[in-house]
Order: C-alpha cells, then structure tokens, then sequence
C-alpha cells in the first residue's frame, strides 16, 4: 500500500510543476515617455496672454458716462432714468466687444439714422479751467464721412473742434476706426455737451470718448490736435445739446420716481 502512495504523490507533482511551468509570463507595459507632439503647422494662430485696462479711457476722463451704460437704463412709463448719454434721432445699441482701437474689451456705441436723417450722440462732460483735451475713436459708415464730434458750452456756444489725426486709421474685423482729437487753451465752465452727428444713412460707431484737464502734451504726444482754439459751435450741434440739457432737466432721476397715491390706499404703497 505505501508503494503505490508514492508513485501516485510524484505524479501530481510533477503535473502540478508543469502547469506552473507553462503559465504565461505577464509583461508591464512600457513605461516609455511618450512621443513629442507634432509642431503647429505654420501661420497657425498663438495664444498669448494680454494686458487689459479696466476701462477704456484715463482714470480722469471728465466724460461722465464714457462707456455709455446709461442708454442700457430701463426707463419707466413716464420716461425718467438716468440720462448722460443720449441718442436723437436714431437707433442705438451698446456692446462690448472682444477687440477695439484702444485694445482688448470695450464698449461700442452703434446708431443708425432713423427716417434718412441724422442721429446725434449727446453725452455729458464736466467742464472747468483750461486747457482742455478731447479725443474719441469713431468709425463711420461705408457711405459717409466720419461724423461731425464737437465739444460745445451752450453758455457761450462756442466749441472744441475734433479732427482726424492723420495715420490713426486701423482695420478691425472689416471695420475701420479712425481717432478725433481737439483741445483749446481756454477755460470751458459748466456743464459740456460732447456731440457726435452722424454722416450718412449707414451704421456709425464711437469708442473711449476722453476729455482730460491740463492734459494736452498727455493727448498731443506723437500727433498734436489740428485746431486749439474755440470755434463757434454748429446749429446741429447746438441744437442736440439743447434737447438733451432739457430732456435731463425734465427727467433726470437717479432712482425710480415716487408711486402716485391712490386713494383709500396705505402711504407709501
């Protein structure tokens, strides 16, 4: 009996062994570092990282709404808001955009006449003592000519004259911007009607309007104003600035006016 234990042990053994034997062997994957990337293919666009201003124009602009938020006011039924900018005569829309004259992010002013005639942009200034400079980015409409942009007193009605500065055209997504500037040596009191008509039945854009005090060598480097002394202000530019100075006397407010009171009802429901 224990002869036959031991062949049959070694058996299982030895099967046992070469069950083992003929395992597979695993192999790890390799750890290899991977193969580089291909280069980008030539004239492919490279994203770099870029510096943006907060706003758009100098920290002392004396434009009061430079970016024009309050044509985005609501306005209730009886019309009153906040008025600093305003557009006659004309559609309006204000955007921010990703590229502009003055670089990455600004806002956009857009009107277009209504009925062929032409749409005025009045914005609000603060005056005060000379010398006084203005400049303001504008694009005009491919049938037209940059529009007429003065910064008028209606105290004495005269103006500062902005003119194109000759080599400031640049092309942005087919759109193409050309920058007014103007200044005067003289003291502009009071409140300032910056005034922009449009000329032509097309679309015509405004960018960064900027009126600085005792900042003309800042503006003038590089491309001194053609005009520095005060004009008489045109009709149309005077006659914009006078609507709007009585649409803001009429209906500026800068919170919701007053509920009317209706009888038998609670104060101040």
């Amino acid at each position: 009996m224990k002869h036959t234990m031991i062949p049959l042990v070694l058996t299982i053994l030895v099967a046992c062994g070469d069950q083992e034997a003929s395992a597979p062997v695993v192999t790890p994957p390799p750890t290899d570092t991977p193969a580089p990337a291909p280069p980008a293919a030539p004239g492919a666009p490279v994203r770099t990282l870029v510096t943006k201003r907060a706003v758009s124009t100098h920290p002392h602009n004396l434009v009061v709404d430079p970016e024009m938020q309050s044509l985005w006011t609501p306005l209730d039924e009886s019309g009153f808001g906040i008025y600093e900018a305003f557009v006659q005569d004309g559609e309006r829309d204000v955007r921010f955009v990703a590229e502009t004259p003055t670089g990455p992010g600004g806002a956009v002013l857009t009107m277009r006449p209504t009925a062929g005639g032409e749409a005025t942009l009045t914005m609000t200034v603060q005056g005060g003592k000379g010398p006084l400079s203005a400049r303001v980015w504008v694009a005009a409409p491919a049938d037209g000519r940059a529009p007429e942009v003065q910064l008028a007193s209606l105290y004495d009605g005269r103006a500062i004259f902005l003119d194109p500065v000759q080599g400031s055209e640049r092309a942005i997504d087919g759109v193409r911007w050309v920058e007014l500037r103007g200044a005067t040596t003289e003291d502009m009191p009071g409140v300032l009607y910056l005034v922009a008509v449009s000329r032509g039945a097309g679309e015509t854009r405004v960018h960064a309007p900027e009126v600085l005090t005792d900042a003309i060598p800042k503006i003038a480097k590089g491309a001194a104003p053609a005009r520095t002394t005060l004009g008489r202000a045109s009709a149309r530019t005077l006659g914009a600035a006078r609507r709007f100075s009585a649409l803001r006397a009429a209906h500026v407010t800068m919170s919701a006016p007053p509920r009317p009171h209706v009888p038998g009802s609670p104060r101040g429901l």
